[in-house]
């Protein structure tokens, strides 16, 4: 005696006799196995991205999705969470060319943000706002440390400038 129905990726039921309509709120129960808290074993493992400081004497490492620094050798110290978010994804780190910085994405907004630190344990970041199609990879410091590189994911190349906090659109793949 009802229809039910579906308009803009919600599910409605329309009472004929009536002429009502309500939303219905629909929940799926999961395991989700996968998101639930654990030990990760073998981290060296699920290292994704890789950047080494200028003098070479540590690597700062994406570590399922937390950014580490960790000594060349392993007898030269620890290693250094740069970040402990659960429930964040942080990647794609790059030590800036003077050793001073620190710069990865984030998306502890919700959005993927560029954000920059210094590298000394236990400093305050700085995140900054980006414009573009999201997911924001290939992170490179210009030699001066003063401005950052980047494509997004329609493969637009952008500059962001650290002294202007301006983000400058160099050009993009025509055909992608």
């Amino acid at each position: 005696g009802v229809i039910v129905y579906e308009q803009a990726g919600r599910i409605h039921r329309l009472d004929p006799a009536t002429r009502k309509h309500e939303r219905l709120r629909l929940g799926v129960a999961t395991d989700l196995v996968e998101t639930r808290p654990r030990f990760a074993r073998e981290p060296a493992k699920q290292v994704r991205s890789m950047d080494l400081s200028p003098n070479g004497h540590r690597a700062v490492l994406d570590v399922r999705g937390e950014i580490v620094t960790v000594p060349a050798k392993s007898k030269k110290g620890d290693a250094r969470y740069v970040t402990r978010s659960p429930g964040v994804h942080e990647r794609s780190p790059a030590w800036s060319p003077d050793g001073r910085s620190l710069a990865y994405f984030s998306d502890a907004s919700g959005e993927y943000a560029l954000v920059v630190r210094p590298a000394d344990e236990g400093a305050s970041p700085t995140t900054h706002a980006l414009k573009g199609a999201g997911y924001y990879e290939r992170l490179s410091w210009a030699p001066d440390s003063k401005r950052l590189a980047f494509t997004d994911n329609s493969r637009t190349l952008y500059v962001y400038d650290l002294t202007q906090k301006r983000q400058l659109r160099v050009g993009s793949e025509p055909v992608y």
